[in-house]
């Protein structure tokens, strides 16, 4: 989480706290972070489904880069489903 949003910081407004940590795209659209036990919470919202899209494959390549040694597994919940 620490070293994603550092990385996002060279592009637009990042900031990591604690266990927590925000990012907001420029396409409207905020990823909130969290760090459980086993996982990584991510909270993503915008303003209509195509910045959602957009932010979702903008943050599963970054994870997928960064964290290549782990091959996460990422999976996407609407609110519904959660």
């Amino acid at each position: 989480m620490t070293l994603l949003c550092r990385h996002f910081r060279h592009k637009v407004p990042a900031e990591v706290t604690g266990d927590t940590a925000r990012a907001d795209f420029p396409w409207g659209a905020r990823a909130e972070m969290r760090v459980a036990a086993d996982r990584l919470d991510i909270i993503c919202t915008a303003p209509a489904l195509p910045e959602l899209a957009r932010t979702q494959d903008v943050i599963a390549i970054h994870l997928a880069r960064f964290a290549f040694r782990d091959r996460p597994e990422i999976v996407w919940q609407t609110l519904d489903e959660a």
